[in-house]
């Protein structure tokens, strides 16, 4: 049996210098969470695990696709002299099973003037904003988007499309609008408004999806919003916060909420280059001893401890760019399994 899934807490900061910055003045968003990784008793479920690692992979291959056609061959070759990227077009069709038993935890945004509410999954490992077009005849269940009622909205030459590792796929129209998240507002924010969607997210309880990691993964080709809010400083300070839990869960815009951890952050340099959140460096270890074959620590969202596991919080830091992440102390066996880093309740 694997244990059940510990509370996860994730902060990602845009920092102006090493210098620690004061982490209360921000604002919170309510985050509902939606599936599960665990069983009814508690434990982890190895097989909805498996789908979840399989997804994120692709996930992963589709930002290394848009990665080197954003930035050239030749710099993406000199950053990853041994990928091949014309084996991830093969790969990214490969079909994943049951999506719906993904963990997801989604708020609410408004876009438009006035302002068109929609549930959004924040996605720390993609770059754009898209939502369901009013034009969309396929987005049955959710709320649409309405570009002809907002008076800030204006259509972009281009079109948005993406395809995921399981075969689905959404597109559409270009705009700029204003988006509004926790009172926080970016205006001629890049999105789009989809008019064709795969049958796949007909259940999905999130209306779209709002991307927070790097520019340089972009689809579109723009700012992610909060890039977009920082430059027009309209955030507190260029700090969010997730917190990840059954119940509680939250987004905190500008700084991140006090009452919620203890201690202090520790600052680390990261990399952004290649339009991820992640780091080096990671270790897991068991009896003071260092595994080999220990991974890297994780992208945001994707570290999942285990009651056995002692996590500590560390703010990752460079002049522009910091992630919180998770490291851990293994305190018993442990095994790698499907990808995964599992051990033993």
């Amino acid at each position: 049996m694997f244990s059940k899934a510990s509370l996860l807490t994730v902060a990602l900061a845009l920092l102006a210098s090493a210098t620690p910055l004061p982490m209360d003045g921000g604002v919170r968003i309510p985050l509902q969470t939606r599936g599960s990784l665990t069983n009814a008793n508690g434990t982890f479920n190895i097989e909805k695990g498996i789908h979840e690692r399989i997804k994120l992979e692709n996930k992963h291959i589709q930002n290394l696709i848009n990665l080197e056609r954003n930035i050239g061959q030749d710099e993406f070759k000199k950053m990853f002299p041994d990928v091949n990227t014309a084996s991830f077009h093969k790969r990214a069709g490969l079909p994943l099973t049951d999506q719906e038993d993904d963990a997801e935890w989604t708020g609410t945004i408004s876009i438009g003037t006035p302002a068109q509410s929609f549930v959004i999954d924040f996605d720390t490992g993609s770059s754009d904003l898209w939502v369901p077009s009013s034009s969309c005849s396929s987005c049955k269940g959710h709320k649409t988007y309405s570009p002809s009622s907002s008076s800030t909205s204006e259509k972009q030459e281009g079109t948005f499309s993406i395809s995921y590792g399981d075969g689905s796929t959404v597109s559409g129209s270009v705009y700029t609008d204003t988006v509004t998240v926790a009172g926080i507002k970016a205006t001629g924010q890049y999105l789009s408004g989809v008019t064709k969607e795969s049958s796949s997210f007909t259940s999905d309880p999130a209306d779209g999806l709002l991307g927070l990691a790097f520019p340089a993964i972009s689809n579109l080709r723009h700012d992610p919003f909060f890039f977009t809010a920082v430059q027009q400083r309209t955030v507190p300070q260029g700090v969010f916060a997730f917190k990840l839990a059954s119940t509680g869960s939250e987004l905190y815009v500008g700084g991140t909420n006090s009452k919620l951890y203890m201690g202090d952050i520790e600052y680390h340099d990261v990399s952004s280059s290649d339009g991820f959140w992640q780091i080096g460096g990671g270790s897991a270890i068991l009896n003071d001893k260092t595994n080999p074959r220990s991974p890297p620590l994780p992208s945001t969202g994707e570290a999942r401890p285990g009651k056995s596991a002692r996590a500590t919080s560390i703010l990752e830091k460079s002049a522009a760019v910091g992630v919180l992440v998770l490291s851990y102390r293994l305190t018993s066996a442990w095994v790698i399994m499907s990808g995964f880093l599992v051990t033993p309740s």
